[in-house]
């Protein structure tokens, strides 16, 4: 009997979307031509209810129509009718309760796209998002698909749910999987949309808790070169990377006493994506890090310099200037015989160069290679030894007392010609502890 019943329940759900249209359209030609002057009563309500278990094929029908006219105030009724014993209830109670709620919310979509103060009728999260990217049709429509992708996650924001932070920690978990699996068999069939990633970012900003983890998955799935491109080319590229923007600042912001631990893969990520509203907070790092008030490794000294030399301006090389003599090592590279390291000092000074429009060749820095995101290849800007890194201290040195570059290497250098002439810069005055002396 119970199988019988389960075939006929999953018949009856399985046609339940041609219904849903098919009542839907009907309440609405009910409403035009039987316009209601108040609305039912509970009682009205119930009996209508009731009606939907008539031996009467007709008379349920009709009872079907009159509860889909009287639309939101048959919701409590319905959400418990849809418990009913009764199967035949049961089912036209959930296929009423889905069309009606279906209709607010496209009632809503559209007070919402139309009204020229949202007020009432705007999503949840709607005034933060607003602030964040702006009020026009575009946001409004996107801002209503990060609702559609990412429905429970958008609620359970709006209920202020505890288990908010778990929830993002869930999904994202979900989505990291299936993204390094599809990746591992080469087919990305099912891309992860942007107004997930959207979602994602939004109310990671929302989040006071804020998980490291999920920090972490986000970043490691936007790090992906297929989502790389996908956020570069959609349409609505202007918001995806405003809220990208937003999320890193907020990220590495509320670092406070431990700034380093967000900044070794969010700094990355900011100059793979070339946002550029990160430069006050690559500044404030290497000035926490030069006051003592913070304890950064050598890597987020690179991406920070890294991120001053490709956002910054000329006069940002002061901020440089104390972490050149850093002779702690970000990088090591081995090729045959040959071993090179980078130090943070090297990334420093090769940056304070490419500000100053200098051509760091010059200054033997022999191997360089160019790269879209870090300027430079980082394991270029590399020595094999402190004798040939003293080299290039002592031409810097020579440099910043007369303003006058070194001559040009006698080998030509493999590094692509940057179009702007040197900079014939005056010499640059620094005090004793900045040079390292």
């Amino acid at each position: 009997m119970q199988s019988v019943l389960s075939r006929v329940l999953l018949m009856a759900l399985a046609t339940s979307v041609i219904c849903l249209g098919f009542l839907a359209g009907s309440a609405k030609a009910a409403d035009d031509e039987h316009p209601l002057v108040a609305p039912p009563s509970a009682d009205e309500v119930l009996a209508w209810i009731e009606q939907l278990s008539s031996t009467s094929y007709s008379q349920r029908e009709q009872a079907s129509l009159s509860l889909l006219a009287a639309g939101q105030g048959a919701i409590p009724h319905l959400q418990q009718s849809v418990e009913s014993p009764d199967l035949e209830v049961a089912l036209r109670s959930q296929r009423i309760l889905s069309a009606i709620q279906t209709r607010i919310v496209l009632q809503r979509r559209a007070a919402f796209l139309e009204a020229e103060d949202p007020g009432d009728v705007a999503p949840f999260g709607w005034k933060n998002f607003q602030q964040l990217v702006g009020d026009t049709q575009m946001t409004r429509e996107f801002f209503l698909g990060m609702h559609e992708a990412e429905p429970e996650l958008m609620l359970a924001a709006e209920r202020r749910r505890e288990d908010l932070t778990s929830l993002l920690s869930t999904r994202t978990e979900v989505l990291e999987e299936s993204s390094f699996n599809q990746r591992q068999r080469g087919v990305i069939n099912q891309p992860i949309s942007s107004f997930s990633l959207a979602s994602f970012f939004f109310l990671t900003t929302l989040d006071t808790k804020r998980d490291r983890l999920v920090v972490q998955r986000i970043t490691q799935l936007i790090n992906y070169s297929d989502l790389r491109t996908k956020m570069s080319s959609t349409p609505q590229r202007e918001i995806l990377m405003l809220l990208l923007s937003k999320y890193v600042a907020k990220q590495l912001a509320s670092e406070n006493a431990d700034a380093g631990t967000q900044a070794r893969t969010l700094l990355p990520l900011a100059l793979n994506y070339g946002i550029q509203g990160i430069l006050p907070v690559a500044v404030d790092l290497l000035k926490q890090a030069e006051e003592g008030t913070a304890k950064l490794d050598a890597n987020v000294i690179t991406y920070a310099a890294i991120t001053v030399g490709r956002f910054g301006k000329p006069e940002d090389v002061e901020i440089l200037l104390p972490h050149i003599p850093d002779k702690r090592v970000c990088h090591t590279y081995t090729s045959g015989n040959e071993r090179r390291q980078t130090y943070a000092g090297d990334v420093a000074l090769v940056m304070c160069l490419h500000l100053l429009r200098q051509e760091p060749q010059r200054y033997h820095f022999d191997i360089l290679s160019a790269s879209s995101s870090t300027i430079y290849q980082q394991y270029t800007m590399s020595f094999v030894d402190d004798e040939h890194r003293q080299k290039s201290r002592d031409a810097w040195e020579e440099f910043r007392k007369t303003g006058v570059p070194p001559e040009p290497p006698p080998k030509p250098s493999n590094v692509e010609k940057d179009d702007k002439k040197p900079l014939q810069a005056a010499p640059i005055k620094i005090n004793a502890r900045q040079a390292g002396q």
